[in-house]
């Protein structure tokens, strides 16, 4: 028994470690079969209406077993666009031996050629069937492949058996009915011991079923046949023959059984862990519990934020010294500052909101370039990277690229009201359009430069002031040595027969303790004297919006309101001019993240007048305009393309193989070599 925990111990930190005693554990005590392929959920709601193969096995002049199969399946798809083929994922190998997979062809019902393309990854050959157009109804696919290598010697029913599943346990759709066809070389009928079998069901299962046997002089032939596979489930068929029939091909990964016995080569005559062994390990798990702890305290600890004045006091008109990307830096709503500085160009008159997009792009709303006066640098840089791509920068990059010769761009400069240095200009063209919500992936780029930019300045503006990574760095190698320590610890305990669990678990929260103080090491910058005193501004601004209408009204009426608001040429008793007022602290709203509620002030006061700066498709409604604010806040101005892979590893593996025969009725489905995986494109 303690042997035993030694093993297990060994296997679950081989696990941990990914080392090549992991791989040899599993070889020698079972291999778990994989997650299913992560696929789009729409491409899978089809069925098979049938599986069906024929193998021919053989035998070269070396002695090694050979396959060709031929395996048909013939899919109902929807009527709708939804597929266009399929994905059929074949074992390259059977228990760590090479099958060599030689994909020979794939044709349709007619015997055409079907498109398909071949990868290999992760121990399989994965074929995409099909084009990009999609397909409908009932098709036909026939897929002929050899391998070799596939039949396995079994020392619990001294046979060497051909072990096989047929359409595997990695497909998610089910099957009408899955049949297989073993036809054997006439060489090898001479060797059958008559042990055969048939299972079903998904992986592990024992339901057996029938297989006949035709004798035949020109090859026998085995058949098995089932209705009504379900998704995950697989039909696995046994033929036994005699022992040394065919050569047995050493596997890639051999298993490591040797653990050590209950002979302690080090500490003769004990099988118990001393006392200081034990002491070493709780104390090396409790020094990795604190130091993660500290670590994740410390990020949150001094330098803190600078206090400021400490009084918060309600402010009504916009920041002079702060644009709208800046002000989210400095209080930390980076997230919000995007769509609050897009709202300010908005309500200065410098762009056009279109809550409907131009194109069919599908994007959710569109932004149209106005005017470019009065925008600080940053502000003009984030209007070209939203509006950049515009006929001025083609004819620019046609021009450096030397395509157009001089006459051209004259005429073309002509045509833009200029000579040719309207060409040279970088300023976005009045009049350009940016779709909101849509993959661009130059404006999703050149936006992320701004934004790095933006942090950038604040920092050298002394408005927010770095916090040193390094406890977390040292607390991080800290870790990564106690995982060492610990594994250490419970090698040493190894040659004990009493193992110590608590290097194990040692070694498994050093890990991730290293992970979690790596993360915990960047602490975000903080607010400087200097920026506390922006901050408290904005807080200061926060307090107004959330303040009830009364309470703004009877601010602004104050002696001291209503002269700040004379100073802005506005007269709050007209419902117009408090609309001006309103609209300038609209950003902010959106930068504090109450924009629907101001939003709804706003609607109020304008009644059924849109205002200039958002068009709507129909008539103005309050709704609408409330809707489409609280969007911006949340829509990502534009995407960049992401691009999604796939791996043969993760394909169900039914071909993992068993570790004791199947011909004497012992063995399960997805026990044997061969199976696979599959599903719709």
């Amino acid at each position: 028994m303690k042997r035993s925990w030694a093993a297990l111990a060994i296997l679950t930190l081989g696990f941990a470690l990914g080392s090549p005693l992991a791989a040899a554990a599993v070889a020698s005590e079972g291999r778990p079969a994989d997650a299913g392929h992560s696929v789009r959920a729409g491409v899978q709601d089809f069925e098979f209406e049938s599986y069906s193969a024929d193998y021919y096995l053989g035998r070269d002049a070396q002695g090694h077993a050979t396959l060709r199969t031929v395996e048909t399946f013939v899919a109902r798809f929807p009527s709708f666009d939804q597929n266009r083929g399929m994905i059929r994922a074949i074992p390259n190998d059977y228990d760590g031996v090479p099958l060599l997979t030689d994909v020979q062809s794939v044709v349709d019902e007619n015997g055409a050629d079907v498109p398909y393309e071949e990868t290999v990854s992760g121990g399989f050959t994965e074929l995409a069937l099909g084009t990009d157009d999609f397909v409908h109804g009932r098709t036909t696919y026939t897929i002929t492949y050899t391998q070799q290598n596939v039949v396995r010697a079994f020392a619990d029913t001294s046979d060497d058996e051909f072990y096989w599943d047929t359409n595997g346990t990695g497909f998610p759709q089910p099957f009408g009915t899955v049949s297989a066809r073993v036809h054997l070389d006439p060489a090898l009928t001479q060797y059958l011991t008559g042990n055969n079998a048939c299972y079903r069901g998904g992986q592990g299962a024992t339901d057996t079923c029938p297989v006949e046997h035709a004798p035949d002089a020109a090859g026998d032939v085995f058949t098995a046949s089932v209705r009504d596979i379900g998704a995950y489930e697989n039909l696995t068929v046994v033929i036994g023959f005699t022992l040394g029939t065919f050569v047995q091909v050493p596997a890639e990964v051999e298993p490591d059984d040797g653990f050590p016995g209950d002979v302690n080569p080090f500490f003769p005559g004990q099988t118990e862990s001393p006392w200081w062994l034990n002491a070493a390990s709780i104390g090396s798990v409790l020094l990795i519990v604190l130091g993660t702890a500290f670590t994740v305290v410390w990020r949150f600890v001094k330098p803190a934020s600078a206090k400021g004045s400490g009084i918060i006091v309600p402010q009504y008109t916009p920041p002079k010294e702060l644009n709208l990307l800046e002000a989210a830096e400095i209080i930390g709503r980076r997230g919000s500052g995007l769509p609050a500085q897009i709202v300010s160009f908005a309500v200065r008159g410098r762009l056009r909101i279109l809550d409907y997009p131009v194109t069919g792009s599908g994007a959710s709303y569109t932004l149209q370039l106005l005017d470019l006066d009065g925008l600080d640098p940053t502000e003009l840089d984030l209007m070209k990277a939203l509006f950049g791509d515009s006929a001025v920068d083609h004819l620019a990059r046609l021009q450096t690229s030397g395509i157009l010769d001089e006459a051209t761009m004259s005429a073309v400069a002509s045509f833009f009201g200029g000579d040719s240095a309207v060409v040279d200009a970088s300023l976005p063209q009045i009049g350009a359009i940016q779709e909101v919500g849509v993959v661009d992936d130059a404006a999703a780029t050149a936006i992320a430069g701004v934004r790095a930019e933006v942090r950038r300045s604040v920092m050298a503006r002394g408005l927010l002031q770095k916090r040193s990574p390094l406890v977390g760095i040292l607390a991080a190698v800290f870790m990564f040595v106690m995982s060492f320590v610990s594994m250490g610890l419970f090698m040493v305990s190894i040659f004990f027969t009493d193992v110590n669990a608590w290097g194990i678990v040692g070694f498994l929260l050093a890990i991730l303790g290293c992970f979690v103080c790596a993360g915990f090491a960047y602490r975000p910058a903080v607010a400087s004297a200097a920026g506390a005193v922006h901050r408290d501004y904005l807080l200061g601004i926060r307090d107004y919006l959330q303040l009830a209408e009364a309470d703004r009204f009877r601010m602004l009426q104050s002696p001291e309101g209503a002269e700040r608001v004379r100073a802005e040429g506005l007269d709050i008793r007209q419902p117009a001019q408090r609309v001006k007022l309103y609209e300038k602290l609209l950003p902010f709203a959106v930068l504090w993240g109450v924009e629907r509620e101001w939003t709804k002030e706003l609607t109020i006061l304008y009644g059924e007048t849109a205002p200039d700066w958002f068009v709507s498709t129909g008539s103005f409604d309050g709704t609408v305009f409330s809707s489409a604010l609280g969007s911006i806040s949340t829509s990502t101005i534009a995407r960049q393309t992401v691009r999604s892979s796939s791996s043969g590893s993760s394909w169900s593996r039914s071909g993992g193989g068993s570790f004791s025969g199947g011909s004497f009725g012992g063995g399960f489905s997805g026990g044997g070599g061969g199976g696979g995986g599959g599903g719709g494109r």
